[in-house]
């Protein structure tokens, strides 16, 4: 059976646009299909813009989260008319079913591992097909090479921020239980594991070199991440993931990390207000994001930070504060994020009577789709934009680029020289990167303009 599943992206250009790392879910469901003898496509709107028209299929499968569900919809409703069985999946469709059904023969709610084969070879009932228990830690490797489209990347700057990138996740889900967050209401409050060894293989079976981690906290269990260190020491790997603060508490696991080849941390330190940390569930302090940054650096490893403003708790002063912390602590790249109210978290009930839209396309952490209580829903908007710009100022790619250079030429002189060519690469890698954030901020504008909200 030809099976084709599309991974959308939204109706215009955004700002997610500029990443064309493909999310697992896709691959991992197709890789399913194909060892049971299925013909499988993957076509990823990340890269290029799909014509249902032109694509011939027994089934189409579309995975929703809520800024592409506008899209996705699109996409399932050309199929249909031809009459095409269709199947969507993914957070959108988990949280929203009936309204997905209205798009879609078959609505697979949470992980799809143990449903898309029923689905797919008409063992699966019309309608919604219930949550099935997945065992995460003997999911197949995935074949990305079912991407028929994943090789498109046009552009100098997009080819400089894409750099040849593998993905691949070591665990799924999470132990915390943040207010804005649809992980752990999507996989539940629990944490599962894919064995080193596994892992190990999948490294080498892809030949990688570069590799970002797609766990939601990747070193959640310490231990388990020191021994997963050492199998990573000598394979020459660079690698990025995502953690929280707590990973700042051992130093020596840090340092260990470095060793191993991380890079990249991306750490959710959501705001520097302790009342908003503490509306949000979020189980961190101050204290906390400063010790896992100094530890971080003293270890040799970059901080992403990633933040979310509009609180009840927050106040223009915010972003202020926010940047004066940036600062204060040197992190290296950061993310300022519009409060979202993605429909199956806790925000997204507490917030209900002060949703304004339900335009899914509007909720990708640049619009505000609520009445925020402290500022107009245009202030936060312009707010997160205008602090983004203000961090990513030349001035920025100045200090950091002279302080690399200085790493670089103390590490040269002291006969360390992979370290020397290291920091010397990743002072290269941050001036690209202020290029690439001043040009999706200006896009960000430019989205902001154009969407009436």
């Amino acid at each position: 059976m030809k099976v084709v599943l599309i991974e959308p992206s939204t109706k215009g250009s955004d700002v997610y646009g500029f990443f064309k790392l493909p999310l697992l879910g896709l691959p991992i469901l197709g890789t399913i299909l194909k060892q049971a003898g299925h013909d499988v496509q993957i076509y990823n709107e990340r890269y290029s813009r799909v014509n249902p028209e032109k694509i011939e299929a027994d089934i189409v499968g579309v995975s929703l989260l809520t800024r592409t569900a506008p899209r996705g919809y699109e996409i399932l409703d050309s199929f249909r008319e031809r009459g095409i069985r269709t199947m969507a999946g993914g957070f959108h469709a988990t949280f929203m079913p009936e309204e997905a059904l209205e798009h879609a023969d078959y609505v697979c709610l949470g992980e799809g591992e143990n449903s898309v084969l029923d689905i797919v070879e008409g063992r699966a009932e019309r309608g919604i097909v219930e949550k099935r228990e997945v065992d995460f830690a003997n999911n197949p490797i995935p074949d990305f090479s079912l991407i028929v489209n994943g090789q498109e990347n046009k552009g100098l700057l997009s080819r400089l921020i894409n750099t040849p990138l593998y993905s691949m996740a070591t665990s799924r889900g999470c132990m915390g239980n943040c207010d804005f967050c649809s992980v752990t209401q999507m996989f539940g409050r629990r944490y599962r594991t894919v064995p080193i060894d596994r892992v190990v293989e999948e490294i080498d079976r892809g030949g990688a070199t570069n590799i970002f981690f797609y766990d939601d906290n990747f070193a959640l269990k310490k231990k388990r991440t020191a021994e997963m260190m050492k199998e990573f020491y000598g394979r020459n790997i660079t690698w990025s993931a995502q953690a929280d603060v707590h990973v700042g508490d051992d130093l020596e696991l840090l340092k260990s990390m470095y060793k191993a080849g991380c890079n990249y941390l991306y750490i959710g330190l959501e705001s520097v207000n302790p009342k908003t940390l503490k509306s949000y569930r979020k189980g961190q302090r101050i204290e906390d994001m400063e010790r896992c940054i100094k530890n971080a650096h003293k270890a040799g490893i970059r901080i992403h930070g990633m933040f979310v403003i509009g609180s009840d708790d927050d106040s223009p002063e915010t972003i202020a504060e926010t940047l004066r912390f940036c600062r204060r602590n040197h992190i290296e790249t950061v993310q300022f994020l519009v409060l979202t109210p993605l429909p199956g978290t806790i925000t997204y009930a507490r917030l209900s009577d002060r949703i304004v839209t339900r335009n899914w396309s509007l909720y990708d952490g640049h619009h505000a789709v609520f009445t925020p209580k402290n500022f107009t829903r245009k202030e936060l908007q312009e707010m997160t934009l205008k602090g983004m710009k203000k961090f990513y100022s030349w001035g920025r790619d100045i200090e950091a680029g002279m302080r690399g250079a200085s790493d670089s030429f103390a590490n040269l002189f002291s006969g360390r020289y992979s370290e020397a060519r290291k920091r010397g690469g990743e002072t290269l890698t941050n001036f690209i990167t202020g290029i690439g954030a001043r040009k999706m901020i200006k896009t960000g504008w430019e989205m902001l303009k154009r969407d009436k909200n």
